[in-house]
């Protein structure tokens, strides 16, 4: 089988899935050079650092877009060079990571004698990035018209599609978000863990509810006096800049795009990392402690649940709520063994549910699936659920 798989954002779990696809297809990837630069800004040539740090398999096709920014006119161009070199490929399957982004969508129709794969990260929409109706308008273009397979990163997620947009629940897959291997493969050097060390990574955006972890420090200063919460990512948060002046001691800002070598430092040095979100569709952080061993303490949103063992890879509180936030946090800081048997216990479910085999093994029925409906069922066809 021949696929196409185009992911213009978050590359490195895409090319997770390629590697693992490559045992059984042929694979040609895309991904854009703006994406790739972001997690190696000093390297000039995104084909060459991904190949000499053999992040990406030697089996996988490469194609490294450049994703224009400005002029609208700039991004029509790169859809239309994307659609021709696609075309001359002929693959049995295209598969389309869809982000918050409504031109690679619009060139789907010119795709159409292909079967058509679409992951779609975030059925419910975030307060972030493009215009709320215009990526609204693009997902529903590709989740209702076009795709004749669509996957969602848990049941959460998919029942939005299948509810919201109409889409019927046979169109409709369950397939978890695996994690970012190669933030590993970059980890040059062993970093102990500090046991003070809670860790937030990750874009400040106000619905990560970094400002109920701001809440919960007085609250876990209290009772572990030297702990240091890390804050590390890109995104205006004044919040954030305000409570590491007021508590110096307490909060360490890094506030820029952690790049792909840095990762594994902040995960190695973490003694749990926690996700205080307000709403979310899931989360890559998530399985990206779970490769480091870490536990976590996150909020119930989204599929996060689905993920998550409360109580053994970590708690799960209520969004919003900064004293159950603050007390899992405090629970697995004063207990060293604790944070020892969840570590081992997330490591394990990311062997045993969020390999990149086992989603790999899945993905590869998915295209199947679109494969046979492409040829027996149009999109539009099937019975719509009410």
């Amino acid at each position: 089988m021949r696929v196409a798989s185009i992911a213009f954002f978050a590359a490195g779990y895409f090319i997770s899935l390629a590697n693992a696809l490559a045992e059984s297809c042929a694979v040609t990837l895309f991904l854009s050079q703006q994406n790739v630069a972001a997690h190696f800004p000093r390297s000039s040539d995104a084909k060459t650092v991904l190949r000499e740090r053999q992040i990406l398999d030697p089996a996988v096709s490469l194609h490294v877009i450049d994703y224009p920014t400005g002029h609208y006119l700039r991004k029509i161009d790169m859809a239309r060079d994307l659609v021709s070199v696609i075309r001359a490929l002929q693959p049995d399957v295209v598969h389309y990571q869809s982000a918050a982004d409504p031109w690679v969508p619009l060139a789907m129709p010119w795709l159409r004698r292909f079967p058509l794969v679409a992951t779609i990260h975030d059925a419910s929409a975030h307060p972030a990035g493009w215009p709320a109706h215009v990526v609204q308008a693009a997902k529903n273009l590709l989740v209702t018209r076009l795709a004749h397979q669509v996957i969602a990163h848990g049941r959460q997620q998919a029942d939005i599609l299948i509810q919201r947009y109409r889409t019927p629940s046979v169109r409709v897959n369950v397939i978890p978000l695996g994690t970012c291997e190669m933030f590993k493969v970059l980890a040059t050097e062993r970093i102990t863990s500090d046991s003070r060390v809670v860790l937030f990574f990750g874009q400040l955006r106000p619905h990560k509810g970094i400002e109920v972890l701001i809440r919960a420090a007085p609250l876990i200063a209290a009772r572990v006096p030297d702990v240091r919460i890390v804050i590390a990512g890109s995104g205006a948060c004044p919040a954030v800049q305000r409570a590491a002046a007021k508590h110096p001691d307490w909060f360490e800002v890094h506030n820029y795009f952690i790049e792909a070598g840095e990762v594994n430092r902040f995960f190695q040095r973490a003694a749990l990392v926690v996700l205080p979100y307000l709403e979310a569709s899931q989360s890559g952080v998530l399985p990206v402690a779970f490769m480091f061993g870490r536990p976590v303490v996150a909020t119930r949103v989204g599929s996060i649940p689905e993920v998550m063992d409360d109580g053994k890879t970590g708690y799960l509180v209520e969004p919003g709520d900064e004293r159950a936030l603050a007390e899992a946090i405090i629970r697995l800081l004063q207990d060293a063994d604790l944070r020892k048997a969840m570590g081992k216990a997330a490591a394990a479910r990311l062997e045993r549910g969020l390999s990149w085999k086992t989603i790999a093994a899945k993905t590869l029925a998915v295209y199947e699936r679109a494969r046979m409906r492409a040829c027996t069922a149009p999109i539009g066809r099937e019975d719509v659920v009410s």
